[in-house]
């Protein structure tokens, strides 16, 4: 019984450190591409994992697998395939460098430790503080 509540604790802790380095690294990502839609230039609100999805937790928090998108563009590359291909296209001509580095990274199962994830966390959040963005929570 002890056993089981200690790892709901450990659990409700780790998704707690997630749901923290998932909303860092969205705010890093806006900043980033200046909260512009990298489809269409119109304001973008949400930050997308372009090559590695939230899965692969060894690159969720990678920047350069982050990109901005309007909400509409967001919606749409979830189901279109036509949208996925011009978002890839897009980051290879005007992002080379971020398309560089994240098409030479490849898929692993690696597992990722909570120390990673703190990691991390203090990574991104100490970039937030050097460009003076102000993290909310």
């Amino acid at each position: 019984m002890i056993e089981n509540e200690r790892r709901r604790t450990m659990q409700a802790s780790r998704k707690k450190l997630i749901a923290t380095a998932d909303k860092l690294w969205s705010l890093l990502v806006r900043y980033s591409f200046n909260h512009r839609c990298v489809l269409c230039g119109k304001h973008g609100t949400d930050a997308h994992h372009w090559r590695f999805g939230r899965s692969f937790l060894k690159y969720r928090w990678e920047i350069n697998n982050g990109v901005c998108l309007c909400r509409a563009h967001h919606s749409q590359i979830e189901v279109s395939k036509t949208t996925k291909a011009r978002l890839l296209t897009v980051m290879q001509t005007r992002f080379p460098a971020n398309y560089a580095v994240m098409m030479k990274a490849t898929q692993t199962s690696e597992p990722v430790k909570d120390s990673d994830i703190a990691h991390k966390i203090n990574n991104i959040t100490l970039c937030c503080e050097l460009l003076g963005l102000k993290i909310k929570f």
